[in-house]
């Protein structure tokens, strides 16, 4: 029986934590360890591990290693910062990981950017010889020291890298920046059971659900529900619920964010907005009849997307990057242009006065979800029983 460690990228619950954990529960015949990162000490009550105790993962598949805060702060968002701090605590960090707890097996499963340099560098200290699978839950960074690390560990290091992205995008790019010919994506499966929503219910309720950062570009729903309002309430919508809250433990654009929208609702009022902070998916899905994904850059994925797609929710979203895989040419989900608050109001309108689409479209997405699942779980079993 082969044996391998999954490494998180964070100690929160977030996404990518549900992505990955989802995911290695599709493993066969793998004898699979999980590696929280911690900061100070670890929580035995923090929603990871109640989490992942809820799925079926043993107590006894579970460590922890110790995070130097100055490295794990450490933002490429962050325009300007000093490396000195960051470069101290990662060599802290090195020093102090047990150098025998991971050698001895087939495969590391990195998930994440911050756990990958760190683990690369340790796989090239204690010599690994295994397959390292760098799974890379954002798109991958354009910047010099990167490109060079790469091509470092290609050339001295004793292991396997394969490098894994979350959508063909993520893929795409990864080939591009790195000139790697062992790349790869797996999508990013649901995993949850949750409550399917009444197809015939009309829209009362519109959803946001998203960490809080300019990019997932939550302003602009507070911006167009005031601009809009009586239009919105005219048509039966009466509520707009924000979910989500700042996941990131990092420096950044994103720690003033949610301040910035808290202002810019009072500078743009309007009785349909409500933020209802970090709420299990389970919760959100029964209780939005319309999810509006409004991401201004290119997402790598889209979870959230999907989450709605399997709740019989249907989804409005600007389909950048990664997204556009799933909404499917408004075939499974409709589109709407970024920052353009007509625009997005039109195509609310769209999806509340064209019932017959909407139904056609939610129709599609949950018949693309099964067969996503099926392809998720051939290339999970390719990549890592081969």
């Amino acid at each position: 029986m082969k044996r391998g460690i999954l490494f998180l990228n964070s100690p929160k619950l977030g996404g990518a934590e549900r992505s990955s954990i989802h995911q290695s529960l599709m493993l066969k015949n793998i004898e699979l360890h999980y590696v929280i990162p911690f900061l100070e000490d670890h929580d035995e009550a923090s929603d990871l591990l109640k989490f992942m105790k809820n799925v079926g993962i043993k107590e006894d598949r579970i460590s922890f290693i110790k995070i130097s805060s100055s490295y794990y702060s450490l933002s490429r968002k962050k325009r300007k910062f000093n490396l000195i701090s960051p470069v101290f605590g990662l060599i802290q960090t090195l020093l102090q990981i047990d150098k025998t707890k991971f050698k001895n097996v087939d495969f590391w499963w990195l998930n994440g950017n911050k756990i990958a340099f760190l683990m690369l560098l340790f796989a090239n200290i204690i010599r690994f010889k295994g397959k390292v699978i760098w799974h890379f839950r954002d798109y991958p960074s354009n910047s010099g020291i990167f490109k060079f690390f790469i091509s470092l560990n290609n050339l001295l290091s004793r292991y396997k890298l394969k490098l894994i992205g979350n959508s063909k995008s993520v893929e795409t790019s990864l080939k591009k920046i790195y000139h790697i010919s062992k790349v790869d994506y797996i999508y990013n499966p649901v995993g949850e059971l949750l409550t399917s929503r009444d197809i015939d219910n009309p829209v009362r309720t519109i959803g946001v659900v998203a960490m809080f950062s300019p990019w997932k570009g939550i302003h602009q729903i507070i911006i167009m529900a005031s601009l809009y309002e009586k239009e919105l309430l005219e048509r039966g919508v009466e509520k707009i619920k924000i979910f989500g809250g700042d996941l990131y433990q990092t420096d950044g654009p994103h720690i003033t964010y949610q301040n910035e929208l808290l202002a810019l609702k009072e500078k743009f009022p309007s009785t349909l907005i409500s933020f209802e902070g970090r709420v299990a998916p389970v919760k959100i899905f029964s209780s939005i009849d319309l999810l509006i994904h409004c991401s201004i850059e290119r997402e790598p994925f889209g979870r959230v997307i999907l989450e709605a797609f399997q709740s019989k929710v249907p989804v409005l979203s600007t389909s950048l990057g990664g997204a556009y895989e799933l909404a499917g040419d408004d075939n499974r989900a409709l589109s709407f242009f970024p920052e353009d608050y007509n625009h997005l109001f039109t195509q609310i309108v769209n999806i509340i006065e064209h019932d017959s689409q909407t139904k056609s479209r939610i129709e599609n997405a949950l018949a693309f979800c099964q067969e996503l699942n099926k392809q998720i779980h051939e290339k999970i079993e390719n990549i890592f029983n081969t």
